[in-house]
């Protein structure tokens, strides 16, 4: 046994001489990266020399260092700055600066790394700091030093200014936090933190700019942007009061288009998600999207399953980063499928990708061999495909079929020969918020009359149920010619109609022309839906009123018959638009997509009668728009991937 117990000595001494040797070599690299800068991390090593925890601390900090800078001051960064603050402050992006500003990149602004800028001064404050935070917390012992450093302890998050953050929000967020909560779950005292800085920072968001991150001390006066930026703050506001916080991601919804971030907290336990847009952090907290493969943006450099990999230009820059740890499996489940792909379409790596409006994005990488890529962690119930890059790492192009993990295992999307007829009524799928907006209509009304009293009046139609399209046209008959027509809101909902469009007889295709004489005030805050939307032709724009019950008056000038009405609640315009020409595609695996035809809407539907079963399709708008999503039939219906 004394013997045993000397061996499992000895391999830990190596072991820790490995990794003390592996922390030298990180260390002496970030040190010879400064150049001249370097006497200013030679200080703060000096300065920690005897202090243990503080010293491996800064050895953390710097030798994880180089790769991370902020933009050198420039006018064209200056200015963007300022409009994100003139959008925080009015609540909305100014046209006038839109056509300059909204295409303007940043991206060609030198670099500044912090390595060859930072000051010995500014590491020590963010580190005495952020210990002085950590240790004050009675939730410090459920957190290892490695945690601490991961979660609490980072100067920067991005690519933000550097700027002496730590300071400001220390005194100000301790005292708050001291003053709402002080008990020991960290978790009631995330929550009390996080309402409180929703309530006064009056979040506003905006995606309009391209923008490096903007740093804490901006951020604190001016909470404008996306999910990035409410993530951002969070992370500075809690990490400045010790409690431990990161930002997860995806690069790309399986159901959607684009990214999104949201934060988590670390406790003894696990994580716990959180929005900042919610105000709140809740235990058990999901948002309902799909997500596929999920990612932590960390401050120290992971490992990868794949190495090599950083000098490969087919490889996506996000995928390359050394600062992000696929944490998918800490969701999920860990759990890994075998999926087949074509290998002599295939690179060296193969990808897997979830649909993103024109294409296909790659979100995860992976070896292959003998016709198979072993896929790692992956949320069930989403649709993917294999692929390979076209050496660029932005095209890609499919090496096998879709496929999604269902709780029977793997199902792959393989076209057969049989063929079905299909009936479409969407290119995208219905959000939980257009689903709410459209039923907002369910009650409003359409009366007539010949006095502008309507003392005397007849109802022409009143909207029943919830409807299934947005172009919803209605045979009426009326008793007489009107003059006058009003639309009203039901009494529990305020007004919220994108069009309304009068005709003469079922026939006709022109509408009859009228002149809005009054009605209900646009909702506050949201002046720019006034009722002239409701006759400009423009199915995204739309009237909603700030009272219940809201209405809109309407002059024809004189008596016509009204025979038939087109009201379009307001909606997402990703329904069947007539006169828009659509081409049908299904995905044939390593052949890409495959044309079914194209057709021009003469209705709120298409018919097509050359589908394949079992087919991944994608309907393509060829007039406008931009939001499109696969999907596939089920029992004559339309089925998107949609929780959200």
């Amino acid at each position: 046994m004394l013997h045993f117990n000397i061996k499992i000595y000895f391999y830990l001494m190596i072991l820790l001489s490995i990794y003390s040797c592996c922390r030298e070599k990180d260390l002496k690299y970030s040190l010879n990266a400064a150049g001249k800068n370097r006497i200013e991390l030679e200080k703060v090593l000096e300065h920690y020399k005897d202090s243990g925890p503080k010293y491996d601390a800064a050895c953390f900090l710097i030798k994880n260092m180089p790769g991370y800078y902020s933009y050198a001051k420039s006018s064209g960064l200056d200015s963007l700055r300022k409009i994100q603050s003139v959008i925080f402050h009015k609540k909305h992006f100014p046209r006038d600066l839109q056509d300059k500003w909204s295409k303007f990149s940043y991206k060609s602004t030198p670099k500044v790394y912090d390595c060859h800028a930072i000051k010995a001064e500014y590491l020590i404050e963010n580190i005495d700091l952020a210990f002085a935070a950590w240790q004050k917390r009675p939730w410090r012992h459920s957190l290892s030093f490695d945690e601490f450093c991961e979660w609490i302890l980072p100067y920067r998050i991005g690519d933000e200014p550097l700027e002496n953050w730590r300071k400001v929000f220390y005194q100000k967020y301790s005292a708050v936090l001291d003053s709402l909560y002080k008990g020991n779950d960290m978790m009631v005292a995330a929550d009390s933190l996080i309402r409180f800085v929703k309530r006064e920072s009056g979040y506003v968001y905006s995606d309009e700019l391209s923008l490096p991150h903007l740093g804490a001390l901006f951020l604190q006066k001016n909470c404008v942007g996306y999910c990035r930026e409410s993530c951002d703050l969070s992370v500075y506001v809690l990490r400045s009061v010790g409690i431990p916080v990161a930002t997860d991601f995806i690069i790309s919804a399986p159901e959607a288009q684009g990214g999104h971030s949201w934060n988590v907290i670390k406790d003894g336990t696990g994580i716990i998600p959180f929005e900042y847009d919610e105000g709140k952090v809740t235990q058990g907290y999901d948002d309902k999207r799909l997500k596929g493969k999920i990612y932590r943006q960390c401050f120290g450099k992971q490992k990868k399953d794949i190495t090599g990999i950083m000098d490969k230009p087919e490889v996506p820059a996000v995928l390359k980063s050394p600062y992000i740890k696929d944490v998918t499996g800490e969701y999920f489940g860990e759990n890994s499928v075998e999926v087949e792909i074509d290998e002599t379409e295939c690179g060296q790596y193969a990808y897997l990708g979830v649909f993103s409006f024109p294409g296909w994005k790659a979100i995860d990488m992976a070896l292959h061999q003998n016709g198979k890529a072993n896929m790692k962690n992956i949320e069930p119930g989403v649709i993917y495909v294999p692929l390979a890059s076209n050496h660029n790492g932005s095209l890609f192009h499919t090496i096998g079929f879709p496929f999604w993990l269902t709780d029977k295992g793997l199902k792959y999307f393989q076209p057969e020969k049989e063929v079905e007829t299909v009936e479409l009524f969407r290119k995208y799928p219905l959000r939980k918020w257009t689903r709410f907006h459209i039923s907002e209509i369910i009650g409003s009304h359409l009366d007539v009359s010949n006095s502008l009293d309507f003392r005397q009046s007849e109802l022409l139609y009143m909207v029943a149920d919830t409807p299934r399209v947005n172009y919803n046209q209605v045979i009426c008959h009326p008793q007489k010619k009107y003059r006058y027509v009003r639309y009203q809101a039901a009494a529990d909902k305020p007004a919220r109609i994108a069009e309304l469009m009068l005709f003469r007889s079922e026939e006709d295709t022109v509408n009859l022309p009228f002149k809005i004489i009054n009605g209900s005030e646009p909702c506050k805050g949201n002046e720019k839906e006034v009722k002239e939307n409701i006759c400009d032709g423009n199915y995204l724009t739309y009237f909603l009123s700030d009272e219940k019950g809201g209405y809109v008056t309407l002059d024809l000038g004189k008596d016509e018959w009204i025979k038939k009405i087109v009201y379009v609640p307001r909606n997402d315009e990703n329904f069947i638009s007539m006169g828009h020409e659509y081409e049908l595609f299904y995905q044939n695996g390593p052949d890409g997509w495959v044309s079914l035809g194209r057709k021009t809407a003469t209705e709120p539907r298409l018919v097509y009668n050359n589908v394949p079963k079992n087919a991944l399709l994608w309907l393509h708008n060829l007039s406008a728009g931009k939001e499109e999503q696969v999907f596939y039939m089920q029992n004559g219906q339309q089925i998107f991937l949609n929780k959200w």
